[in-house]
This record gives C-alpha cells, sequence and structure tokens, in this order.
C-alpha cells in the first residue's frame, strides 16, 4: 500500500491515520501554479516522559556520560520529550556538586532534565550495569584497550561465517549500523 505511511488496509482505515498525515501541495518559483509538488505532512506526536541513563548528574541536572558505552541520543530524546512539554526523567550512578563537571563532559544539559534518579552503589549490578553481561568495563567506555590476545577467537559456526560474509560488504568511510 504505502500511502502515508500506512503498512496495510487496516492502517490506512484507521481515524487514527486521518489525523496523522496530510497531503499538502506546495508550489515553487515565480509561477507557483505551474511548479506544485505534493508531500505528506506528519503530525508530530508529543513525548511525555523521556528515560535516560547517564553516570553522574550534578546538583543543578547537568548529566554526564563517562561510564556510559555509547553516547547515542540521550540529549535528542531529552529535548523532545522538553519541546513536548513532557517529563525527563534521568538514571545516575552517582550526584556530583554543581560546577564539578566540565562544561565539555556535560553530554545533557540540566535545563532539560526533570527528574535525577540515584541508584544506589548496593544496586548498580541489578539497575545500572553497564550490558546484559558486563557490570562496568573500561574497555566499553573508552578509558583502556584490551590487549588482542585477550580476546577470544570466535568458533567456526554460522555466525562467524555470516558476520564473515558481512565483512566483504563494508566499504572504507561508510557507516553501518
Amino acid at each position: 500500500i504505502g500511502v502515508g505511511g500506512a503498512a496495510n488496509e487496516l492502517a490506512l482505515a484507521s481515524p487514527l491515520h486521518q489525523e496523522l498525515v496530510t497531503k499538502i501541495s506546495i508550489g515553487f518559483g515565480p509561477t507557483a501554479d505551474a511548479m506544485k509538488a505534493d508531500y505528506l505532512m506528519y503530525k508530530a506526536l508529543p513525548i511525555q516522559v523521556a528515560i535516560i541513563r547517564a553516570t553522574t548528574a550534578d546538583s543543578s541536572g547537568n548529566l554526564s556520560f563517562e561510564h556510559e558505552s555509547l553516547l547515542c541520543d540521550q540529549r535528542i530524546i531529552a529535548a523532545a520529550a522538553a519541546n513536548s512539554g513532557g517529563v525527563v526523567l534521568a538514571q545516575v550512578k552517582r550526584i556530583c556538586e554543581t560546577g564539578s563537571l566540565p562544561s565539555r563532559a556535560v553530554g545533557v544539559p540540566g535545563a532539560m532534565v526533570d527528574c535525577v534518579c540515584v541508584v544506589d552503589e548496593s544496586e548498580h549490578d541489578v539497575y545500572h550495569p553497564m550490558s546484559y553481561t558486563k557490570r562496568s568495563d573500561p574497555v566499553l567506555y573508552g578509558k583502556i584497550r584490551s590487549p588482542v590476545e585477550d580476546v577470544p577467537k570466535m568458533q567456526l559456526n554460522e555466525r562467524k561465517i555470516i558476520a564473515r560474509r558481512a565483512s566483504f560488504a563494508l566499504k572504507p568511510g561508510k557507516v553501518i549500523n
């Protein structure tokens, strides 16, 4: 189907689809009527709550991510919720005094954060681990580099064959996810 982002007939007939997508015509150039193009305008959905994770928060709510493996969309998520009138909740390992975080280390400014929740240190393994398999790994957040000989060799199975085949498709300078 592919009409206005609808995946099927049921989605296209949905009253929600009618509210979210509008077809508009925009004219360009000196004779706007002669050069019209049709576009789909999607209504922005309000974000009511954003939950983000950081390592440290100061007393003003500024967040830093020094023990997190990735700094991805935390600022974008917080901004989207704040701009929608939503609430931004941040889970952190620790609190520090205002002004003690270097300004370049602040990943999300305190003006976007409504609530900071500190995980008790005794519960970091349960509620604030770095990943499903590791509590905290300085290799993952770039503090140190792991010796190459410490990385276990992957056994030859279907996963390794698929990974090896996929690596042939990689091109220099390209970004993958």
